[in-house]
């Protein structure tokens, strides 16, 4: 079990350790300022979570009060594409109430970021794709979001000689 934990951290690691622009412009909707301000929003109002985890067909449940939404949103947050290398490597499509962002780069982590408004241009819904594939390591991830409400986190990952992973995170709050 801490094997597979560990496993499931090491992606999250050496994303962390990427340089950081002095100056980010911003070519994409900004998940990195979403998440920020759903993070200090969540902090102040403490909302109580009804977290749901399956690890390999073994589920956990607990009711909680989430002390640090930093972490749990996380994933969301490195998801998002706004690096300056990156300035053309998104095809965009979009409606007055959708935009699709759909990577063109087969080496960029997130594949795809769908972000659904509603009234005034809130964010309603939000869905991101990653994948991460090399001779070792094969990693998927779908994260699905609902501002006041739901998110979820299903990741898959098949690991060279250790075997395959599959967790699902539900947190309804």
């Amino acid at each position: 079990m801490k094997k597979s934990i560990l496993l499931f951290l090491i992606p999250f690691c050496i994303s962390c350790s990427e340089k950081k622009n002095a100056k980010q412009e911003l070519y994409y909707f900004s998940l990195k300022n979403f998440f920020q301000d759903e993070v200090k929003r969540l902090n102040s109002q403490k909302p109580l979570v009804n977290k749901s985890v399956i690890h390999n067909g073994k589920l956990e449940e607990k009711k909680i009060q989430l002390s640090d939404w930093s972490t749990e949103l996380s994933l969301f947050r490195e998801s998002d594409i706004n690096k300056n290398s990156w300035k053309n490597s998104f095809r965009k499509d979009s409606s007055d109430k959708k935009i699709v962002y759909t990577s063109l780069d087969d080496d960029i982590r997130t594949k795809k970021i769908e972000i659904i408004f509603g009234d005034h241009q809130q964010v309603e819904a939000l869905k991101v794709l990653n994948s991460t594939r090399n001779f070792l390591y094969q990693s998927s991830e779908e994260l699905t979001y609902f501002p006041d409400s739901l998110y979820q986190i299903h990741k898959k990952q098949q690991v060279f000689i250790l075997g395959e992973n599959d967790y699902l995170i539900t947190s309804l709050f």
